[in-house]
């Protein structure tokens, strides 16, 4: 069995308000809206028990949001970095990151809300290595997110139009701790996430 390739798609999209203060007691709502993306690509290697089976994948953000210090944003985003695929001890394919604990991006705002995004830890990826190929893995947690039009008024230009997240509809609830990093501290929290991935295998 070869691996031949990968993708895997993370969404997030978290609101609440920021903490109430004696001179600021009822404070602006927040958002932070979090596409995560990454293309693996294929290995040629055979997969087996030893840890050298290694494809490149490009790890790939979109985000925004904005709280009472600002807004911050960041559009395709990417860096290249490392998996890893191999059959652990006990006798499954693994699919893992090698460095993902080290890599971020920056999302760039207003009002020194510049900062960075760490990209994520996939969730558990395993399969049989039995398996018949050439065959696909497909994953969906849950419905798709749903997306909009917004027009974005503009002084003395035209309004520009945007995709924006509806944090209403698709998704889950979402409150796990330690995967995602906020760039806000709410006093509040409404958060609604999707997983999914498609896993190519060969012969």
């Amino acid at each position: 069995m070869r691996f031949s390739g990968a993708t895997i798609d993370f969404w997030l999209y978290v609101s609440g308000h920021s903490k109430s203060t004696a001179s600021n007691p009822n404070p602006d709502p927040y958002s932070d809206y979090q596409r995560h993306h990454w293309e693996i690509m294929p290995s040629n290697m055979t997969i087996d028990t030893t840890l050298n089976n290694k494809p490149s994948y490009t790890w790939t953000l979109n985000g925004r949001g904005y709280d009472d210090n600002g807004s911050w944003s960041a559009i395709n985003q990417s860096l290249t970095s490392q998996a890893q695929v191999w059959i652990n001890s006990s006798g499954m394919v693994v699919l893992t990151q090698t460095n993902a604990s080290n890599n971020a991006l920056t999302e760039t705002g207003t009002n020194n809300t510049t900062h960075p995004t760490s990209e994520l830890i996939w969730p558990p990826l395993t399969w049989s290595p039995n398996l018949n190929t050439p065959t696909s893995l497909i994953h969906s947690d849950g419905s798709l997110p749903h997306y909009y039009i917004v027009s974005v008024p503009t002084a003395g230009k035209k309004s520009l139009s945007r995709l924006a997240y509806d944090p209403g509809v698709g998704g889950r609830d979402y409150t796990g701790p330690g995967i995602v990093q906020f760039f806000q501290k709410p006093e509040v929290v409404g958060a609604t996430a999707w997983w999914a991935w498609t896993i190519n295998l060969a012969p």
